[in-house]
């Protein structure tokens, strides 16, 4: 019994020593500033539009920006039955994911706006380099309403 607590210590003394050490090199590591953020998204302000879906006794907050149900503040808008006031969800927010060429992971995800902005209105460039500029943005920050 003795040996084998010894042996625990030791691996998880071990564990603890090889974690502290990897984890050393991203301790500290600029995050990315919002002038990286900017540049990214092509100096396009984060998506502001949104529309109610109003079917099958359901109305819920559509937001622009990939994410819905609330009103990007703390208040649920995800109301059953619609003309009620009692709410069953907070937020809820498109990932899409997939692999590319290169069998490298790549994601679009949104966690209540709060790390960054994966999702712009409007559409790409297809000239190779997928782009999109602010004007684009602005033009294209409403929904489209499809029967």
């Amino acid at each position: 019994m003795k040996n084998n607590l010894q042996k625990l210590t030791i691996l998880l003394f071990s564990f603890i020593i090889v974690n502290t050490g990897h984890a050393e090199k991203y301790i500290g590591a600029p995050s990315k500033s919002n002038a990286q953020l900017k540049e990214a998204s092509a100096g396009c302000s984060p998506a502001t539009s949104y529309r109610f879906l109003d079917i099958n006794n359901v109305r819920a907050r559509i937001n622009t920006g990939g994410d819905m149900w609330w009103d990007l503040q703390d208040i649920s808008q995800y109301f059953i039955p619609k003309e009620g006031t009692a709410t069953s969800l907070f937020a809820s927010a498109l990932w899409i994911g997939g692999l590319d060429i290169n069998d490298q992971l790549k994601l679009a995800a949104l966690r209540y706006r709060q790390v960054g902005n994966d999702y712009w209105t409007g559409p790409l460039t297809v000239d190779g380099t997928a782009a999109v500029d602010a004007e684009v943005c602005a033009n294209w920050d409403k929904h489209f309403v499809m029967t």
